[in-house]
């Protein structure tokens, strides 16, 4: 009769308890609570050894849960569009966030004005690095990034005052 006993075999499936566990657990203490996909979907991979787990599985699941909203990126179509965005150092894709870290329009206001600060002045700063290096072409470099971001600061006060 133990013949008969077929041996365990682990599936190939990832385990969507672990794949909760690890998700909620980041959303919740992450300081930014909107979290890039690929963030999450790394995590995943390295803490919990999913490594077969695939970013078009973990959108399935996040975009089903009770507790995580899964947002997308702005559109091309958008006043503020993606790539606005992306010629301004900030990589849009699809985030999460938990439901009750949602932050309400003022507070969404005021985190973006705030990583926007931080991206001028680590461009600023940069850009000081460059020229004590006496590096011209990465001073240019970082000089354009800057004034893409300047008018990504101009085109969010403009999209601030219009609502």
């Amino acid at each position: 009769m133990t013949d008969n006993i077929i041996p365990f075999q682990p599936s190939n499936e990832p385990s969507i308890e672990k794949v909760e566990e690890l998700c909620i657990a980041y959303l919740q203490q992450a300081q930014n609570p909107l979290v890039p996909v690929e963030t999450l979907l790394q995590r995943c991979q390295r803490e919990g050894g999913l490594n077969e787990l695939t970013e078009e599985i973990l959108v399935q699941f996040l975009s089903k849960h009770a507790l995580i909203d899964l947002l997308e990126g702005p559109t091309p179509e958008e006043i503020i569009s993606q790539g606005i965005f992306e010629e301004a150092g900030f990589q849009m894709g699809k985030r999460a966030i938990l439901k009750e870290r949602i932050p309400n329009e003022n507070e969404m206001k005021i985190m973006m004005v705030e990583q926007l600060k931080v991206m001028l002045d680590t461009l600023n700063k940069a850009i000081g690095e460059a020229e004590n290096d006496g590096d011209q072409q990465r001073k240019q470099q970082l000089e354009a990034a800057l004034t893409k971001a300047k008018d990504l600061q101009l085109n969010m006060q403009s999209f601030f005052e219009k609502a």
